[in-house]
């Protein structure tokens, strides 16, 4: 995958687990590396000893949650449990993306009618919820009374509540 960055190209490529590909991957230049197994590819950027790790490594790893955290958690990790699953853009995912360590989370962000910005992958609800709407054309009461497909009782976050709830969780 190859983008276009204003004055910058940014790769990023797929990599299976073979742990020989992941070390290619890791010493070809890359941007980021998209694979099923995030665990094994941190594995094998920390095995650089730290010595040599600025001249080997052609750029320094950066760890994104895409969509935040929202696959089976794999772990039990702070504040979570092995097997747990959070619908992609809330609050939730973005506290278990912290907890593994996630040094940047993506998302998305769309207007509602009433002119308030929601935290949501998709342009409509439909994908992960109950109900299938078109968020610029729904009131943001409306949309937080539908409830995700995944069970939880959480709702499409404002920017404002997501950015709120997360912003003292970092780290660093």
């Amino acid at each position: 995958c190859i983008r276009d960055r204003s004055r910058a190209l940014v790769t990023w490529v797929k990599s299976s687990e073979d742990t020989r590909k992941l070390y290619d991957n890791i010493l070809s230049g890359t941007y980021g590396i998209v694979t099923e197994n995030y665990n094994k590819a941190i594995d094998a950027i920390e095995s650089f000893d730290e010595s040599i790790s600025d001249t080997v490594l052609t750029r320094v790893p950066v760890d994104v949650a895409h969509r935040a955290f929202h696959y089976k958690i794999p772990f039990d990790m702070e504040g979570f449990k092995a097997g747990e699953k959070m619908p992609e853009n809330t609050i939730g995912s973005v506290k278990a993306a912290i907890a593994a360590n996630a040094d940047a989370v993506e998302n998305d962000i769309h207007l509602t009618r009433d002119g308030v910005l929601v935290v949501n992958h998709d342009e409509t609800t439909g994908r992960l919820s109950e109900k299938n709407v078109v968020i610029a054309d729904t009131d943001l009461s409306e949309l937080q009374s539908f409830k995700f497909k995944e069970g939880t009782d959480e709702v499409i976050p404002t920017l404002r509540d997501y950015i709120n709830e997360t912003k003292d969780l970092d780290k660093d």
